[in-house]
C-alpha cells in the first residue's frame, strides 16, 4: 500500500510526476489520519469597563445609548444588550471601547 522509497533507486522507468503522484496519494492517507477537528465556535468573552468578565444574565449599566440598567442576552453566538427600561436591543459589537477593546458597560453588583 504504501510507496518505498527505495524504488527510486531500482526503477529508473517511473518518471518524476509519477513518484510525485505516488508521494502525494501517501502523504494524504497518512497524514488526513491525524487531522485536527474543527473546534466548535464560542461566544466572545465579553468584560466591562474595568475588565470585569460579563456572562449571560447579567445586570449592566450601558454607557452609550441611554439605555440605562441593561440585562445581557446570548442569541446564537452573539450577545445583546436589552435595556430594562425601554425594551431597545444592541449588539456587543456597539458597546466595544476602541482604546481598552472592552465593553462600554459597567457591571451592576449583585447582592
Amino acid at each position: 500500500m504504501f510507496f518505498n522509497p527505495s524504488e527510486i533507486i531500482f526503477d529508473n522507468n517511473r518518471g518524476f510526476s509519477e513518484l510525485a503522484l505516488i508521494f502525494s496519494i501517501q502523504a494524504d492517507f497518512m497524514f488526513g489520519l491525524f487531522k485536527k477537528k474543527p473546534k466548535e465556535k464560542q461566544p466572545p468573552q465579553l468584560q466591562d469597563l474595568n475588565s470585569k468578565p460579563i456572562k449571560e444574565g447579567d445586570k449592566v449599566t450601558s454607557l452609550r445609548y441611554e439605555l440605562g440598567t441593561c440585562t445581557v442576552v446570548l442569541e446564537g453566538l452573539e450577545y445583546f444588550y436589552v435595556s430594562d427600561e425601554s425594551g431597545e436591543r444592541v449588539s456587543y459589537v456597539k458597546m466595544v471601547d476602541a482604546i481598552t477593546e472592552n465593553q462600554k458597560v459597567l457591571l451592576v453588583e449583585q447582592e
